[in-house]
This record gives structure tokens, C-alpha cells and sequence, in this order.
């Protein structure tokens, strides 16, 4: 019996792209893949992403061109609008959790990751280095950075304690999360 997921002649066909990409790839050898030297363009390529997210060539770019080949760029615009939602739903469901048993000990051990000199509490420098390892290198930069701080600050004595922590967490981790999503989907081709 088939997979559920292959019951839909769309989804079929795209599960024969990707196949054929993938058969394409280790055929070549990844040779397809684009170097920074040489990025791959297409001529008929149009990019119309109303999305944060920067579209790029990457590893997904064959499948998801086929992909508008055989479906139909309003089907692959429709598709990828409902994986970004399924993407965001699960990134709040896990946020969600913030109030939980398990969504405390995970922030626990995040703050406790973050206050590198164990005071407690989280100075810039701090929050800097954990966002940067977070993947949020946006938030890099200093204005951007105070402008992080303060919202977490409620206190205002230039620092982040747990509580604080606690209860800004959920929110930048949302923004920021959603943001990186977009950014490694460009990156890997998927806006493509």
C-alpha cells in the first residue's frame, strides 16, 4: 500500500523530481551545486517571494524549478505557503511550551548557556555571543542589540536576569526564529 503522502498525484510528481534531482546530483557528483565564483542563473527565472527570505541558487533550487515545471508556479507558490505555515505552527507550538515543565528547563539551560561569567544575569557582551550562536547574526549589530536589551530590561539596570529572561524569551526567539527559517531557506534554494 502507498505511502499516504504519494496517494496525491501532485505529491507523486514532485517525489519523481526530487528523485531526479537526487539521482542528478550523485551523478554529477554535486558538480550542479553553484560555487560563489559561478552561481547557477536560470534565464527564465522570476523571483516574486512577498517574504523576508532572500531567494538564492542552492541545493533545492533543481527540484523546487522542476517542481514549477511540472506543477506550476501558483501550485509551488501554494505549496511553499503551506510549508512556511506548518514551519511557523511548529515553531509556536515549541514556544508555547515556555509555560510547561519542559519549556522552564529548557530556558533554564538557554540563560544558563548564555550567562557565560554565572552571575545570574546576562550583560550585552552576554546576549550578544548567545544570539550570535543562536544563528541571529542581525542582531549583531549594537543599536539593535540595546534596543534587544531593553525590551528584556524591565528593571533597567542594564542587565537580563532570569525572570526577565523568562519572559522575553518566548517573544524574540519567535521573531528571530522565524527570520532565520527564511534566511537558511533562501540560502538552500527553496525560494528559488
Amino acid at each position: 500500500m502507498a505511502p499516504t503522502a504519494l496517494r496525491s498525484p501532485k505529491l507523486a510528481r514532485l517525489s519523481v523530481i526530487a528523485a531526479a534531482a537526487l539521482m542528478l546530483w550523485q551523478s554529477l557528483g554535486g558538480a550542479w551545486v553553484p560555487s560563489a565564483a559561478a552561481p547557477l542563473r536560470s534565464p527564465c527565472r522570476r523571483i516574486g517571494v512577498a517574504m523576508a527570505g532572500k531567494a538564492e541558487d542552492g541545493i533545492f533550487t533543481p527540484v523546487v524549478q522542476g517542481a514549477k515545471a511540472v506543477l506550476g508556479e501558483g501550485e509551488v507558490q501554494k505549496m511553499r505557503g503551506q510549508a512556511i505555515k506548518a514551519h511557523c505552527d511548529m515553531m509556536q507550538a515549541f514556544l508555547d511550551t515556555s509555560d510547561t515543565p519542559f519549556g522552564k528547563i529548557a530556558l533554564k539551560k538557554i540563560f544558563e548557556l548564555a550567562d557565560e561569567d554565572g552571575s545570574g544575569q546576562l550583560d550585552k557582551e552576554e546576549l550578544k555571543a548567545a544570539l550570535k550562536k543562536l544563528g541571529f547574526e542581525w542582531l549583531d549589530d549594537d543599536a539593535k542589540l540595546e534596543k534587544l536589551l531593553s525590551k528584556g530590561d524591565k528593571d533597567d539596570d542594564g542587565l537580563i536576569d532570569f525572570d526577565e529572561f523568562v519572559n522575553a524569551a518566548p517573544g524574540i526567539l519567535k521573531q528571530n526564529l522565524i527570520k532565520l527559517a527564511k534566511q537558511n531557506g533562501g540560502k538552500l534554494g527553496m525560494l528559488s
